[in-house]
C-alpha cells in the first residue's frame, strides 16, 4: 500500500519528476537560487509540496538532478561537437568557438544557478557542478586541442592545459560575468551571442594556437547565436 497522497503509478511519477525539473528550470531563469522555495517550485509544477522531498529529497536534491541532466546533454553536445570538426585550423577553430557558445544558450537556469550559488565558496551544490559540468569540459576540451595539436592544426609547442585554460576563459566567463562585462565595458548579453563575439573570439584563438595565419571564414551577417537570449 501506498503512502497518502503520493503516486504509484510510473508513468504519473515520471510526468511529475519532469514537471518539478522543469519548474525549477523556469523559475531560476528569473529569480536566485535561494530565494526559491520548494513551495514556490511545487506551485509552479501544479504539484504538492512534499513532491520535491518524495522524489528529489529537498530542493538541493533537485537541482544536483538537474546539474545530473546539464552534464549528460552537454558531454552529447561535445561529442557531436567533436566529432564534426573542419580539418582546416581556422574553420576548425571558429566551428568549435560557435559551438560552445551555443552550448551556452542552451540552458539559462544553469548561468544563474552559477552566478548566485556556485560561485559562493560555501554552496554545497558546487562540489556536484565542479565534478559534473566543468572537469567534464575541462577533460573534454583538453582531449580536443591535444588531438589537433597531433593533426598539426594547433602550434607543437602550445601548452595544452594553459590553451583549454584560454578557450574557457574567452568563451564562458564573459557570459557568467555578463552583468559585470555589461557594466564596464558595454559588453553585454546581446554582444555575447552575436556573430561579431564569435569571430571576434575565433580570431584571437586562431593567431595564437594555429600553425600558420589561416584566415577565418567571411564573417556572417550580425545575428545572436542562440534563437532566444540567456536571461541572467
Amino acid at each position: 500500500m501506498s503512502r497518502r497522497g503520493r503516486p504509484i503509478d510510473p508513468e504519473k511519477q515520471q510526468r511529475t519528476r519532469l514537471a518539478l525539473k522543469n519548474a525549477a528550470r523556469v523559475l531560476l531563469e528569473n529569480r536566485s537560487y535561494h530565494s526559491l522555495t520548494i513551495r514556490d517550485i511545487a506551485t509552479q509544477a501544479d504539484t504538492q509540496s512534499a513532491m520535491v522531498s518524495y522524489y528529489f529529497g529537498g530542493k538541493d536534491g533537485l537541482f544536483r538532478a538537474l546539474i545530473d541532466d546539464s552534464s549528460v546533454m552537454r558531454q552529447e553536445q561535445v561529442d557531436t561537437l567533436i566529432g564534426t570538426l573542419p580539418a582546416d585550423p581556422a574553420a576548425a577553430l571558429h566551428h568549435l568557438v560557435s559551438g560552445l557558445l551555443e552550448l551556452m544558450c542552451l540552458e539559462p537556469w544553469l548561468i544563474r544557478l552559477v552566478q548566485d550559488d556556485i560561485f559562493n565558496q560555501d554552496s554545497q551544490l558546487r562540489e556536484h557542478f565542479m565534478q559534473h559540468i566543468p572537469m567534464k569540459l575541462g577533460a573534454n576540451l583538453k582531449q580536443l586541442l591535444a588531438q589537433l595539436q597531433q593533426q598539426g592544426l594547433l602550434r607543437a609547442d602550445l601548452d595544452i592545459a594553459w590553451a583549454t585554460t584560454n578557450l574557457i576563459s574567452l568563451i564562458i566567463f564573459p557570459i557568467v560575468a555578463e552583468p559585470v562585462f555589461s557594466q564596464t565595458t558595454g559588453v553585454d548579453r546581446q554582444t555575447l551571442h552575436s556573430a561579431s563575439w564569435k569571430d571576434h573570439i575565433s580570431r584571437l584563438l586562431l593567431s595564437g594556437f594555429a600553425t600558420d595565419a589561416t584566415q577565418l571564414p567571411a564573417s556572417q551577417p550580425d545575428s545572436p547565436s542562440c534563437s532566444s537570449p540567456v536571461s541572467l
